[in-house]
Order: C-alpha cells, then sequence, then structure tokens
C-alpha cells in the first residue's frame, strides 16, 4: 500500500498542518510522522496527554473542532487534522476552514484511490455503507 503513496512529491509540497490530537494517544506520534515523514510544517493544539480530555471532547465532530476551524482560517494552513482520543479515527478540515471532511468520508476517498480488485479492506465496525459501495467500484467484493 505504501508503494502508491508518492512520499516524495509529498514532501516537495512542504505543507502547513494544523494538528488537534485532542490530549489523546496521538499526542506525540502525528506530529513527528507529519513533520518527519510528510516533511509538514505542523502547529499542535491539544498536543499533551490528558485522558480527561479537559481541552476539548474526544469525539472529532466539527462542533468539538471550533479551535482547529479557526487556526486554519486563520493561518494559512494547507490542512487541518483532529484525531479522537485512541487516534483511530481523524476527521480533516480544508485549506480555508471551510470544509469538515469525517472520518467515514476520509477513509471512502482514501479507499477510492488505493485500493486494487483483490485487497482487503479492514474497517471498525461503526464504518458507513459508504466504504463497502467504493470497494465494489474499485472491482471487489466489498469488505
Amino acid at each position: 500500500m505504501a508503494s502508491r503513496v508518492s512520499v516524495d512529491r509529498i514532501r516537495a509540497s512542504a505543507f502547513r498542518v494544523a494538528l488537534d490530537t485532542g490530549n489523546g494517544a496521538s499526542y506525540r506520534t502525528s506530529p513527528e510522522l507529519l513533520s518527519r515523514y510528510g516533511g509538514a510544517s505542523v502547529t499542535t493544539l491539544n498536543s499533551n496527554p490528558d485522558g480527561l480530555f479537559t481541552a476539548r471532547p474526544s469525539e472529532p465532530v466539527e462542533a468539538n473542532l471550533k479551535a482547529l476551524i479557526s487556526t486554519v482560517r486563520s493561518g494559512g494552513y494547507d490542512l487541518g487534522v483532529a484525531h479522537d482520543g485512541d487516534a483511530d479515527r481523524c476527521v480533516f478540515v480544508d485549506e480555508r476552514g471551510g470544509q469538515f471532511v469525517d472520518g467515514d468520508r476520509s477513509l471512502a476517498l482514501i479507499v477510492r484511490h488505493t485500493a486494487r480488485n483483490g485487497d482487503v479492506v479492514v474497517t471498525p465496525v461503526s464504518t458507513s455503507d459508504a466504504i463497502e459501495e467504493v470497494c465494489s467500484e474499485v472491482g471487489g467484493p466489498g469488505l
């Protein structure tokens, strides 16, 4: 799967990313992955471990991400990213801070552009039917 990602092109883009780890498990790994391996300039929000989630509720829904959206809008970022507490989900905010892309939609986009016939796609049980539809479109039987 990694062979389908152009790491060199991503690094060359020098993205500016606003990242809200929600005081959860990704507070250390996500900024490092984005900067070290993705070549991004990363500004973090809520990036200290706090199992009580005092900065914002853990759920990365638009209503809980006002600070991230505001940061993206005002700071000239290419992308906003937010995780839930255990970092098994992420959502995105576009470069204008105006378009919120939830986890099911972003996962569907990733599957559409990376999955090939015969691949196995594993998702959480809470994932919408959109992933199965995308798998069918790329030639697979679904999940």
